[in-house]
């Protein structure tokens, strides 16, 4: 393995994984575990407004360009700003033969300052209580939800409680936890402009209510952080649907699991 694959892999699950693992143990009630990063301890501006939808603005400031030359939308409001939806009844909840599609009208969003990506017909089709929900039952709705939960668990500080609750498959106790939670650190400028949106996914099992997937991540170059490699890490998730909604399959034995990528052949790319 050369020096940069070493650090595609390690960098990469730094940049991306950490959160998740550790938040979804510590709410396991694993004694052993504590939430935090392996990134160097950081001030921050505070947690988000506390307004129930975010800052309760809408429409978009002038949009930015990221380090892949991609369009990136600023919403007035910090929360995201959901997209009209063109439901498509005849398409197929899973992929046919000629392979997995994008969901249309793709788009990267700024929100509490990382990327998520939102779509005109896969959701998601609102803000609630900070968070983006309402996806479609669809395997891209499935996609879409699964970086906007690493996305949104990436800004770090007290609204993780609210993200798992949206986003995650918890039992009674671990709810109960959730709602006296405190104490997680939120991440800086600095950090959360480092998580970029997957260029492209493929779909690995898929059944109407299940969808396991892996998703590209663009890995910034080792000797330049502000260069993108055009090299990627395949990062894994599985969803499955639950209460009218794409849910996180927390799984401690893949959580942290990265393959690194040199090509996008095979894969799906976003449709805008």
């Amino acid at each position: 393995m050369t020096s940069k694959q070493k650090w595609l892999i390690g960098g990469a699950i730094v940049l991306v994984v950490v959160l998740i693992a550790t938040a979804f143990a510590w709410f396991a009630g694993d004694d052993s575990e504590t939430v935090t990063t392996d990134s160097p301890a950081t001030t921050s501006a505070g947690p988000p407004p506390p307004a129930e939808n975010g800052t309760g603005a809408q429409g978009f400031g002038n949009p930015v360009t990221d380090l892949l030359g991609r369009k990136v939308l600023t919403p007035k409001n910090g929360a995201g700003e959901a997209l009209p939806q063109q439901h498509n009844s005849a398409r197929e909840q899973c992929p046919g033969p000629d392979g997995a599609e994008s969901p249309t009208g793709v788009v990267i969003e700024n929100t509490w300052g990382v990327q998520s990506l939102l779509s005109t017909s896969d959701g998601p089709r609102e803000v609630r209580r900070r968070i983006l929900v309402g996806y479609e039952q669809s395997y891209q709705g499935a996609v879409l939800a699964a970086w906007n939960y690493i996305a949104a668990m990436k800004v770090g500080g007290d609204s993780i409680p609210q993200i798992m609750s949206a986003y995650g498959l918890l039992d009674p106790e671990t709810r109960t936890k959730l709602d006296s939670a405190t104490g997680f650190e939120e991440q800086s400028a600095v950090y959360k402009a480092g998580v970029l949106a997957p260029e492209a996914f493929r779909i690995v099992s898929c059944d109407p209510e299940y969808v396991a997937m892996e998703l590209a991540l663009p890995v910034l170059d080792s000797n330049s952080p502000n260069v993108a490699a055009r090299t990627w890490a395949a990062k894994s998730m599985t969803m499955v649907w639950s209460d009218g909604d794409w849910k996180v399959q927390s799984d401690k034995a893949s959580s942290g699991r990265l393959e690194p990528v040199s090509k996008l052949d095979g894969w799906t790319r976003w449709a805008s």
